[in-house]
């Protein structure tokens, strides 16, 4: 199965009630896939084909929910085949802004700038990622409006506020989807998450979490007696060691390699906030988790967990995972960069709008995958995402020898930069999103004319 026909087997099982709808939808996903994009009119090259997506998103049959079950299904089949022992989730939000774009209607308000209303949506998605670092997919998404009439909310009945109950929502979703499977979930969310309502959630489930904390709180059975906080109780605790990790500039994608120091403590006794008389979360319980420290001169995080933190070794484990949180942001990254989704020109209905908007974060979620896969330093061979087609286009256009079938997936990444203006020879940075979104592209110009050669009889 080539990279660039990754919707054959992801909507292999699309129930739309219409046969030619399905078919439809792994046409309009395997574009997307060979270029990324959200504009119809650039992502389809002839008129009829354009006008067949502008159809499809706007078809009252295609509904988004129905499009991300399909993904769902089988992102929970890769995790159950996944050899790992821990699957990670990760919780995060962005905005995607169309305040400017005045075709569209009928989309929620996210906040206001001045005296003006900005419209829009927030995404909130949960991505899964094995211990090996492979991005799985996306298990939970939705689009909400802070401002969303009833009619838009029945998918998130019971939880009356919606700007923060999505954390909840996606946790019990996530437990419920993932019940038949014996891998251990480790839940990682930045600091957003970080109210005591999804605390508790936590604590009362199976969810193992890492949750970077956003204040310094006091601790002890009661808010209100104001006991040590966590600052204090962690200056009095000893430094348990050092750990050496990579961090990557967002910007130049150069890698440091920096030492921080690590402290922890266990049992902490954490208090609900007090809300005011008659608030419902006064009724709630303290909880025990445990807190970690990693800091050095420049960086200082400070973690939440319910995973051990006896050893160096515990502590280390916990500093790992929560690092693992930057998948979402690289794929927030490619879903912005290379699709350009707070680029979207549909002239019509919200729901229009959610359908493309799942189908492009499926294929950014693949397209962050390859780019993933082919930046690890193993050997993977290049067939297994690429057609020999697609190869064979890609090393005749740049003048080198046709490939055996052993040629590294990570040589032909770097031919893809190539082709999307990649000129560092050194490979000393490792190309850009934008420069891989360029490079496919062109590519897939090139394989289409490659094969129309071939097929040409002379």
């Amino acid at each position: 199965m080539s990279y660039s026909n990754f919707f054959d087997q992801e909507f292999a099982n699309l129930d739309l009630r219409d046969k030619r709808l399905g078919e439809r939808a792994t046409t309009i996903g395997n574009s997307l896939i060979r270029s990324p994009g959200s504009c119809i009119q650039e992502v389809f090259v002839t008129k009829n084909d354009a006008r067949c997506a502008y159809d499809f998103f706007s078809n009252p049959k295609v509904n988004w929910l129905n499009l991300l079950d399909a993904h769902q299904d089988r992102t929970i089949e890769r995790i159950d085949s996944s050899q790992d022992k821990y699957i990670y989730v990760i919780q995060d939000s962005t905005f995607y802004n169309y305040t400017n774009h005045k075709a569209k209607t009928d989309i929620g308000v996210i906040g206001k700038q001045g005296r003006f209303t900005q419209f829009g949506f927030l995404q909130h998605t949960a991505l899964c990622v094995s211990a090996q670092d492979i991005p799985l997919g996306i298990l939970e998404l939705d689009f909400i409006g802070y401002e969303d009439d009833l009619k838009y909310v029945p998918y998130r009945k019971d939880f009356p506020e919606v700007a923060s109950s999505r954390w909840r929502r996606f946790l019990s979703e996530t437990m419920r989807k993932l019940q038949g499977t014996d891998k251990d979930i480790i839940m990682l969310c930045d600091r957003e998450a970080d109210f005591f309502e999804l605390l508790d959630d936590l604590h009362n489930s199976r969810c193992k979490y890492v949750i970077r904390c956003k204040w310094d709180r006091p601790t002890g059975a009661s808010a209100r007696a104001k006991k040590d906080k966590f600052s204090s109780l962690l200056k009095k605790a000893p430094t348990l060691g050092k750990i050496s990790l990579v961090t990557i500039d967002p910007n130049t994608h150069e890698e440091t390699q920096k030492l921080f120091d690590l402290k922890a403590i266990e049992n902490i006794m954490l208090p609900p906030v007090h809300r005011g008389v008659g608030h419902r979360q006064n009724s709630l319980a303290p909880i025990k988790l445990n807190v970690v420290e990693a800091f050095d001169l420049e960086n200082k995080w400070l973690l939440l967990t319910n995973l051990p933190v006896k050893t160096l070794e515990d502590v280390s484990f916990v500093l790992q995972s929560y690092k693992r949180r930057w998948h979402i942001e690289s794929l927030h990254k490619v879903l912005k960069t290379a699709y350009k989704a707070e680029q979207i020109y549909l002239h019509s209905s919200r729901d229009a709008i959610q359908n493309l908007l799942t189908i492009i974060n499926i294929a950014a979620c693949q397209t962050y995958w390859l780019i993933h896969q082919a930046r690890k330093e193993e050997p993977r061979k290049a067939t297994c995402y690429f057609s020999i087609q697609e190869i064979n286009a890609l090393n005749i256009y740049l003048f080198k020898k046709l490939p055996d079938a052993h040629q590294n997936l990570r040589e032909i990444y770097y031919y893809i930069a190539v082709l999307g203006g990649y000129k560092n020879k050194n490979n000393k940075h490792p190309p850009g999103i934008l420069t891989i979104y360029r490079g496919i592209k062109k590519l897939n110009n090139i394989t289409e004319m490659y094969n129309a050669l071939l097929s040409t009889k002379t």
